[in-house]
Formats: structure tokens, C-alpha cells, sequence
């Protein structure tokens, strides 16, 4: 697993995904903004692709998981679902779930994005 990945080869990750067709980069953003603010992610300036002074301002990060990012027990229905995951860029990543039967952030956050959505519901 790579250390770090840059906002572009995530979004491009994601907008292949069904149902993220119409994702857009301004939400991209948003969602990594909110990810740092957790503490799930770290962003990091990548100085050293800037080719112009420009470029430099413009303040590109790449994006590294904390290890503080929480973990959950995952129920024996949601390992056995992991053992059957065929699509080759995520056998690895259930492979390792199913060692260690917990899941990473995106199920510990599920609670946080409920009162989050539900937070800008009661503001309208």
C-alpha cells in the first residue's frame, strides 16, 4: 500500500466508481478538508511538483491516513462478506480486514457524517 496519494488519482478512483459519476472535484475537496479536520488524514504541501512560483501558492497536498484513524470490530456477517470481494483492488485491502477483523475510518465515520448531514438539515 502506497504512503500517500495526491487529490487527483483519487478523484479519479472515485468518478470510475457506480454512482460517483457526477462527483465533482469542489466535493473531492470538501470531503479531504473534512477528512483532515478528524484527523483522519494528514495533508501535506507537495512542494516538489511545483514548476512555477504560481504553482506553489496554489498550495497542492497529498494526503496521508493517521494512525490514529479509528478502528471498529467488524460482525461475522460483514467478514463473511469480505471473504467473497473478488475485484483484484480490493483483495488486499479485505485480505487484510479479515486478519485483523476490524474495518478502517470510513466505518467509524458513518456516525460522525450522520450528524454532520443531519446538522445542516436543522440549518435549513
Amino acid at each position: 500500500m502506497r504512503e500517500f496519494l495526491f487529490p487527483e488519482e483519487v478523484y479519479e478512483y472515485i468518478k470510475g466508481l457506480q454512482g460517483f459519476e457526477d462527483y465533482t472535484e469542489e466535493q473531492l475537496y470538501q470531503d479531504l478538508d473534512q477528512l483532515v479536520k478528524w484527523n483522519n488524514l494528514v495533508a501535506i504541501q507537495e512542494t516538489n511538483r511545483a514548476r512555477t512560483i504560481e504553482e506553489f501558492k496554489k498550495k497542492c497536498f497529498r494526503y496521508q491516513c493517521t494512525p490514529s484513524a479509528p478502528t471498529y470490530p467488524l460482525s461475522e456477517e460483514r467478514l463473511e462478506k469480505l471473504s467473497k470481494i473478488t475485484e483484484v483492488e480490493l483483495v488486499s485491502v479485505a485480505e487484510k480486514m479479515l486478519r485483523i477483523g476490524k474495518a478502517g475510518y470510513q466505518e467509524a465515520l458513518v456516525k460522525q457524517m450522520y450528524l454532520d448531514i443531519k446538522a445542516q438539515i436543522d440549518q435549513l
